[in-house]
């Protein structure tokens, strides 16, 4: 078997080397308490082989463990010592390894806890009666998701230990060029609020009166629900458009709507400052009517500013036909 302490690779980026390198160069650190560190790393990564099921004759999969248990270490160091070298020597030298290792743990874990958990309750189902409403349903005959694809590949990443996003925003838009482990506690908590926003997302769909979707449309055949689009935002950018030119809370829109919002709605570069003010001003209302909390209030605020920028930017452009709008509406 290959010696556990070779499979120790030095990273210069990650705090927790830097912070054992300076703890090795001081006079008043222990006798043998860098040797001591050392060989708790071991243990953890000895441990870690044992219980979970790793192939410990082949060196990859050795190697993953290793690398596993020493992410897990610099973010529980990280935590612990607020990215301060001078902390972070002080808890080293007071504190076994399992401790870090054991925060660490408990982030990651948490996250991917999180990931799953809205994964699974990021979905629009629809059962034979027509009932409409947010996860799972066990009369449920049709399943779609409220996400868009970015946002799924996400949650995918972040079960999978990784991050592909570069910060916190009301809609993830972009990916960052090479998707990465999930080494440092900033990226934790980029993950997090990101985490955090998309609950928060659904916790503003939640309040909406679903139901009237299936009096609109029968979703079961609805060829503009392709599950690569943002559904939620469709529902959203739908009831703004309706809600602008008096015609209810519903969620479809026609052809006619979207281009009596264009004509009514959106001046030459921007959406009416008094259509803009009357729609989120009904927005406040509704979610405090429904008891909604200030920062659910606050995120759906942010939520419906993105979607009129964006219904702006691109209702700009002539809408030659329905087709076009798929991406933005239900029709």
């Amino acid at each position: 078997m290959e010696s556990t302490s070779s499979l120790i690779e030095y990273d210069p980026r990650l705090f927790l080397f830097r912070a054992l390198s300076e703890l090795n160069e001081l006079e008043e650190t222990p006798i043998d308490r860098i040797d001591e560190l050392n060989r708790q790393i071991v243990a953890i990564m000895n441990k870690r082989s044992v219980i979970e099921p790793v192939d410990i004759s082949k060196l990859s999969e050795l190697k993953t463990v290793a690398r596993d248990v020493v992410l897990r270490l610099n973010l529980g160091l990280e935590h612990g010592s607020e990215l301060d070298l001078i902390r972070a020597r002080h808890l080293l030298i007071r504190n076994d390894m399992i401790r870090f290792y054991q925060i660490g743990n408990t982030l990651i874990t948490k996250l991917k806890r999180d990931a799953e958990a809205l994964r699974q309750r990021a979905r629009l189902t629809v059962a034979e009666s027509g009932m409409v409403q947010l996860g799972g349903h066990p009369e449920a005959v049709v399943e779609m998701a409220l996400l868009s694809r970015i946002e799924e590949d996400f949650l995918s990443a972040v079960i999978d230990e990784t991050l592909i996003i570069g910060e916190v925003t009301p809609v993830i838009q972009s990916k960052v060029e090479r998707e990465q482990p999930i080494e440092q506690f900033s990226q934790v908590e980029i993950a997090d609020g990101m985490l955090k926003n998309i609950g928060l997302r659904l916790d503003y769909l939640q309040t909406l009166p679903l139901y009237f979707m299936a009096k609109e449309k029968d979703l079961r055949y609805a060829e503009s629900l392709e599950s690569s689009e943002d559904l939620a935002g469709k529902i959203t950018c739908g009831m703004m458009v309706n809600l602008a030119i008096n015609s209810g809370k519903s969620f479809c829109v026609t052809l006619d709507r979207v281009r009596r919002f264009c004509e009514e709605c959106i001046t030459s570069d921007e959406v009416d400052e008094a259509v803009e003010e009357k729609l989120l001003a009904w927005l406040i209302e509704y979610l405090e009517t429904h008891q909604a909390t200030e920062v659910v209030i606050d995120y759906a605020y942010d939520y419906w500013m993105y979607w009129l920028d964006e219904l702006r930017r691109h209702l700009q452009k002539p809408i030659a036909d329905s087709n076009k709008l798929h991406r933005w509406f239900i029709i």
